[in-house]
C-alpha cells in the first residue's frame, strides 16, 4: 500500500498532507477480510514509513522527516482478555479435523510464544533433553529460551518431522505464514467474541500466574512486555509472594 500511494514520487516531493491523507484513508478503508481497519495497524505502516524517511535523512537525501508533523491515532493498548477454559475446549471443538492448527493454538496457550516464533521454530531449536525451545531474535531483538511443559512435550515427540520447521506449511511443507482465516473462523463458530490470536499469550501467562509461577519468570517468558496488563498481573504475583513470606 505504500508503494501504490507513493512509489510514483520523488522521497523529497511527499510531504506531511499527503501522509495525513494516506493516513485517514487507511482508516477508511476495509480489510482484505472486509472488515474495518484498527487504527494501530496504520500506526504500524506510519512507522515504516517513517523508517524509510529516517534512513534517507541519515544518508542525506533529505533535509526532514515529513512523518514526525503527522500525528499516530490514538489508541487503546489495555487488554485484559484471555482464554477461559470452557472457550478453549469450545475452540478446539470447532478446529476439529484441523489438527495442524489445533497445534499451534496449544503451543501458544502453553508457552506464550508469538504467532511468528511459533512458525519460525525450527527442530534445531528444540532441546527436549532439556526441554527447552529457543527463540532466535524475539520481538526485544535478543535470542531467549522458553521451557515447555508437559502438554507441549508430548505433542512435540509425536511430531513427524517432515520439515526443518516444527509447524510447516500443509501445503509446502516450508514456514507457515497465517493462521488467521481458519482461527477466526473457528472463534466465530464457537462464540468468542473480543478474542486475537495474540491474546493467547495473555491466556498462557494467565495460567502460568494462577499455577504459582514465579514472578520474575513470568516476566522473562514476557520478554520485554511493559502492558497495564502485565504490569497487574506481576503486582499480583509479587503481592502473593510477600503474603507468603509473612506467613513464614
Amino acid at each position: 500500500m505504500l508503494f501504490e500511494t507513493f512509489g510514483r514520487l520523488k522521497i523529497s516531493e511527499i510531504n506531511p498532507p499527503m501522509i495525513e491523507k494516506f493516513k485517514q484513508k487507511r482508516l477508511e478503508g476495509e480489510t482484505m477480510y472486509k472488515r474495518k481497519r484498527n487504527p494501530a495497524t496504520v500506526n504500524r505502516e506510519l512507522c515504516v514509513l517513517s523508517k524509510i524517511f529516517s534512513l534517507a535523512f541519515d544518508a542525506e537525501l533529505i533535509d526532514s522527516n515529513p512523518c514526525r508533523r503527522v500525528r499516530k491515532f490514538r489508541t487503546d493498548t489495555r487488554r485484559t482478555r484471555y482464554l477461559t477454559f470452557e472457550e478453549e475446549a469450545r475452540l478446539f471443538e470447532k478446529l476439529e479435523g484441523q489438527e495442524w492448527v489445533q497445534r499451534i493454538v496449544t503451543m501458544a496457550i502453553n508457552t506464550g510464544m508469538r504467532q511468528g516464533e511459533i512458525f519460525d521454530l525450527t527442530w534445531f531449536d528444540v532441546d527436549l533433553s532439556r526441554g527447552l525451545l529457543h527463540i532466535r531474535v524475539s520481538k526485544n531483538g535478543k535470542d531467549r529460551f522458553v521451557p515447555i511443559n508437559q502438554t507441549v512435550r508430548t505433542m512435540l515427540e509425536r511430531l513427524p518431522r517432515i520439515s526443518e520447521y516444527v509447524f510447516p506449511s500443509p501445503k509446502t511443507e516450508g514456514r507457515l505464514v497465517d493462521v488467521k482465516f481458519r482461527f477466526d473462523k473457528a472463534k466465530r463458530d464457537a462464540g468468542i467474541k473480543d478474542f486475537r490470536f495474540h491474546d493467547l499469550r495473555h491466556t498462557a501467562a494467565t495460567r502460568m500466574a494462577d499455577g504459582g509461577a514465579d514472578a520474575f519468570a513470568l516476566a522473562e517468558s514476557s520478554d520485554g512486555q511493559t502492558s497495564e496488563w502485565l504490569c497487574v498481573t506481576l503486582t499480583r504475583l509479587l503481592s502473593r509472594s510477600v503474603e507468603r513470606l509473612k506467613i513464614w
